[in-house]
Order: structure tokens, then C-alpha cells, then sequence
């Protein structure tokens, strides 16, 4: 039995059976669900995490479900999201099978180009249908790619969007920032990801092209290399990355290959990627070789795949965010999630709104202290206290003991740190809000603000 205990609303609805893995998140457990009986996968993250992922891992496949009949091939739904368990929030969703990682460990670390061609087409499927919903994966590795269970065992599936980020708000594409950490997975991130740019569809196309390359040939050139930090490391593989011959990295593999990666690295930032060309690209040298579609993957050795599966189907293209509906009629189920409740830019946003918040107080109340401190000594005295307070109908014999208490050093005078720590004291809201509204009296540079109304 786990260590770990769930309470509240999950220990009713699941139970969990034994960990099945472990990340920078957290953990994830084999559990049932118990109304049901049903499998599940259940990822645990502490609730005091400092990067906490799971929230925004939800809201994404509550994304990923809209506007849809059903639940969109490749993708883990539906989920549920508890946050009472605990010490821990979890994330439930289907149990999936092993990851394609695991199958190469089973097929001597390579695949053939029959089963990679039949991979790398779903896998675009999922990042376009992800795409069209304005969001980029930003961790594209084998681990986060898994197959499915029973009759689904022979499809694709995306997972773990922690690190995802919205690219598009479904009115315009996100600004291009630049002098960013990496994100993601080293050894397939896209040369621009290594260079500090934001990172777009392109990127997450890129770094499917080198993991594809992975799966033909079991390691890369710039794989095993030795540093002796982990932001060495990144450099050296990022040289090594931009400085392989693009036909030396291919040589012996259809052509196709060595063509997606040209022509994704050639992408510009915002620019909408040629999906269908990109699949087409891929199908065509399956159709030249003579292949059958018929999942017999190399893991399957010599014998044929299970009876009964689902059929993987045709494709129908997603609008894109970029797209009009006239591009594509028939497809609308993007453009309606896309008018739907907008999520967080990733998973560090609301962590950056705190931070934002706070540096926002701060210049509030800094520009509070200077309109105060009239002769702007540094300090404010008991009639510049007291004129401002009188104005918002505070008491004479209130103020006095108000100015007493916030002059702690007994100068007669309150210094900056003095007011900082008496406005974020315990005075009431009304007076707090209404010392923010009249912050702008006494000066001639400083706007006057509204109660409630940030600072810029």
C-alpha cells in the first residue's frame, strides 16, 4: 500500500493502489476509481509546492474538451481535478499504458522507419489539435508521449501540459519575449528554445522532429555529453544541436525526415505551420515504401496485433487561432474553444500575478509616501499626516494616536519604512483604500487614483 494517504472529496471517489512515477511535480499513482472500478492515473502535487503545475495542467484539459462530443483522440479525459486531499491536490484521469520511451527499451533503442512514420503522424496529430486551441506543449520528449489500453493500445497519446503555455488569446498571438530559461527537455528542445525565445508552435514541431530522429536512431549526437553544471551542459548541447549536419544526422532514413526538421527550424515565431503538408509529407514516404497500416509496431516482434482495435480514423483538420472559418468550414470545434473561458499563460502566471501584485503595492505605496511628503524631506511630520487624514474625516485625537504609532522611533517624524509598515498594518480597508484615493493631493506629478485602482 502507498504511504501516501488521501483525504476529503478524492479519498471517497479513488483509491490509490501503488506509484507508478515520479517528476518535478510530483508523483503519479495506479488507483481505482471506486464508484466505477474503473483504472486510473492520480497525480499528486504538494499543495506548498513552489512551482505548482497540476492546477494549470487541469484547467488545459478542461480546454482540450471543449466544444467536443465525446473526448478528442490522444488525450487523457476526461479528468477531474480535487484540491482537498490533504497536504496534496490531485489530478485523476484514465490510466494510459507505457510510454514510447518504454518501447524503445523494448525494440534494442531504435525503431524502424514503418513504426516511426506511423508515430510521428499521430504525434502531429496531437500537437495540431493542441495548437488550435492556442496552446504549445513546451516539453516535447518520448516520456510524455504514451500509448493507450485495450483497444486503444496502438494510439498516441500527448500528456503532462505543466509546462504548457498559451501562445494565443483567441484574438491575437502572444508578443515575442526573449532572454528566457529553457524550458523543457534539453535534448529535443528547438534551437531558438536554447537561444532564450519564447516559444511558439514551430518550437514544439522542431522538437518533434529531433525525437523522431531519436526513435530511428537510439541517441543523438549531442546526447551523454559531460559538464559539469547543468547550464554547461544545456550550452554544449545547444552548439553541438545548431553545428550537426542536418545529412549526416539523417543519412540512411527516408528523406522526409531530414525535411520536416528544415522545414519546421525555418518557421518564423508567429507563423501557422503547414500541418496538413508536414502529415502529407510523412504519409507519402509510408504509401512509397509499400507499408500497411496496420499497427503492427516493432513491439509487437512477430506477432500480430491484438483483434478488436479502434481504428485510428481520418483526420479532420482543426481551425487554427489564426485561421478563418472560411479556411475551413466543416472544423469549427476550435474556433469555439477558442471563445471560451481563456487560461492562464502557463503555470508560473499566477505565481508572476502575486509577484506582479506586490511590486505593484509597493510602488503604490511608495508614491503615496512622496505625495505626503510635501517639503520632501524624507519623512512626514504630524501636519502633513494630519492633512491629508482630515480630509477623509478621520478624528483629530485618531490622527494624533495614528501618527504615534506609526513613528516607532520616536522622531517625529514617519520615514518611508515607518509608513510601509503602517499602511500594511491593521488599519481598517475604508481608511486604507481612501489614503491610496488622495495619494495625489499634494503633488502636481503623481495621478490621483480611484479606491481599489493599481498603481502602473
Amino acid at each position: 500500500m502507498p504511504s501516501l494517504k488521501l483525504t476529503g472529496p478524492v479519498a471517497s471517489k479513488v483509491e490509490l493502489h501503488r506509484r507508478i512515477g515520479a517528476g518535478c511535480f510530483g508523483e503519479v499513482y495506479k488507483g481505482v476509481e471506486i464508484e466505477t472500478g474503473n483504472e486510473v492515473a492520480i497525480k499528486v502535487e504538494e499543495l506548498r509546492s513552489s512551482a505548482p503545475q497540476l492546477a494549470f495542467e487541469y484547467d488545459v484539459s478542461k480546454k482540450l474538451m471543449e466544444g467536443m462530443e465525446g473526448t478528442p483522440q490522444g488525450f487523457a479525459l476526461p479528468c477531474q481535478f480535487f484540491e482537498n486531499t490533504g497536504r496534496h491536490c490531485a489530478l485523476v484521469m484514465p490510466l494510459l499504458g507505457p510510454c514510447i520511451e518504454d518501447y524503445m527499451g523494448k525494440c534494442e533503442g531504435k525503431f524502424s522507419a514503418k513504426t516511426t512514420l506511423m508515430i510521428a503522424e499521430q504525434i502531429l496529430r496531437r500537437l495540431e489539435y493542441l495548437h488550435s486551441l492556442g496552446i504549445v506543449h513546451r516539453d516535447i520528449k518520448p516520456e510524455n508521449f504514451m500509448l493507450g489500453r485495450g483497444a486503444t493500445e496502438h494510439h498516441i497519446y500527448l500528456i503532462d501540459f505543466g509546462l504548457s503555455r498559451a501562445y494565443h488569446d483567441g484574438e491575437r498571438h502572444r508578443p515575442l519575449r526573449t532572454k528566457l530559461s529553457l524550458t523543457g527537455t534539453a535534448r529535443y528542445a528547438s534551437i531558438n528554445a536554447h537561444k532564450g525565445l519564447e516559444q511558439s508552435r514551430r518550437d514544439d514541431l522542431e522538437a518533434s522532429g529531433y525525437m523522431i530522429m531519436y526513435f530511428l536512431r537510439g541517441q543523438m549526437p549531442w546526447s551523454g555529453l559531460a559538464a559539469k553544471t547543468k547550464q554547461e551542459k544545456f550550452a554544449r548541447i545547444a552548439e553541438v544541436k545548431s553545428n550537426t549536419n542536418l545529412d549526416d544526422l539523417c543519412a540512411g532514413h527516408p528523406a522526409c525526415f531530414k525535411e520536416y526538421i528544415v522545414t519546421t527550424r525555418a518557421l518564423q515565431y508567429a507563423e501557422r505551420p503547414n500541418y496538413t503538408a508536414l502529415r502529407k509529407a510523412f504519409r507519402d514516404a509510408f504509401d512509397a515504401a509499400g507499408y500497411a497500416e496496420d499497427y503492427a509496431y516493432d513491439w509487437y516482434k512477430d506477432k500480430a496485433p491484438p483483434a478488436g482495435l479502434e481504428p485510428i480514423g481520418p483526420w479532420n483538420a482543426p481551425l487554427q487561432p489564426d485561421d478563418s472559418v472560411s479556411d475551413n468550414p466543416v472544423s469549427s470545434t476550435s474556433r469555439r474553444s477558442l471563445t471560451g473561458a481563456a487560461i492562464k499563460g502557463d503555470a508560473c502566471e499566477k505565481q508572476n500575478e502575486m509577484v506582479d501584485q506586490k511590486r505593484a503595492d509597493v510602488e503604490r505605496i511608495r508614491k503615496t509616501f512622496d505625495s505626503w511628503d510635501c517639503n520632501h524631506d524624507g519623512g512626514i511630520d504630524e501636519e502633513e499626516f494630519k492633512k491629508v487624514l482630515v480630509a477623509i474625516g478621520i478624528s483629530v485625537t485618531d490622527i494624533s494616536s495614528m501618527f504615534e504609532g506609526a513613528d516607532l522611533n520616536h522622531d517625529g517624524k514617519i520615514n518611508y519604512d515607518e509608513f510601509m509598515k503602517w499602511i500594511q498594518g491593521d488599519l481598517p480597508e475604508r481608511v486604507r483604500e481612501e489614503v491610496y484615493a488622495l495619494h495625489g493631493d499634494h503633488s502636481d506629478t503623481v495621478e490621483k487614483e480611484t479606491p481599489g485602482e493599481k498603481a502602473n
